[in-house]
């Protein structure tokens, strides 16, 4: 059983005016224990020598470049494991099921890479060999490259409309 705890943040703008509050709650992922709680753990992160070529095709070929940043990643994606986790202060019931991925958590990583593997998939972009966080989807009329980096998605393609429907697809 994991336990949890709450970072909350203050953001402010650049004069130092307070804009709101965030509030995330994490687990404390550094109690799991290996084959008990998780079995596997993966990160989807691109190299930076396949970011810099895919930004070297998109100069020379003068294609589009598009950058996603997918909010709360872990949040939306079922976990295979049970896990639970003891409750915050407050609640009426002393602990939870976990049914979706939370921030902290060994698994939550390697879960949000194999659903947004699948999304890429369903789309008909193959998977790169060497760096399994970059993907490609050709047609007669187009190119997409897209390389991942946690929740952050680096599109480049030399069809704009192409681009936007990928896009608007994987949201």
């Amino acid at each position: 059983m994991v336990k949890c705890k709450w970072v909350l943040q203050i953001k402010q703008n650049k004069d130092g005016q307070i804009l709101h509050f965030k509030g995330h709650l994490v687990t404390k992922g550094f109690i799991q224990i290996f084959s008990q709680d998780f079995t596997f753990t993966f990160t989807s992160v691109a190299c930076w020598e396949s970011i810099h070529s895919i930004l070297c095709i998109a100069t020379i070929n003068d294609f589009e470049l598009c950058h996603i940043d997918v909010k709360n990643d872990y949040l939306n994606v079922p976990l295979e494991e049970e896990i639970y986790m003891v409750a915050p202060d407050g609640c009426s019931t002393p602990y939870w099921c976990l049914h979706k991925g939370l921030y902290g958590l060994w698994q939550a990583g390697r879960q949000w890479y194999l659903h947004l593997h699948d999304a890429y998939t369903s789309l008909n972009f193959k998977c790169c060999q060497l760096d399994w966080s970059v993907y490609v989807q050709w047609s007669p009329f187009s190119i997409i490259i897209s390389a991942t980096s946690v929740n952050d998605l680096l599109v480049a393609s030399n069809s704009k409309t192409e681009s936007d429907l990928v896009v608007s697809q994987l949201k």
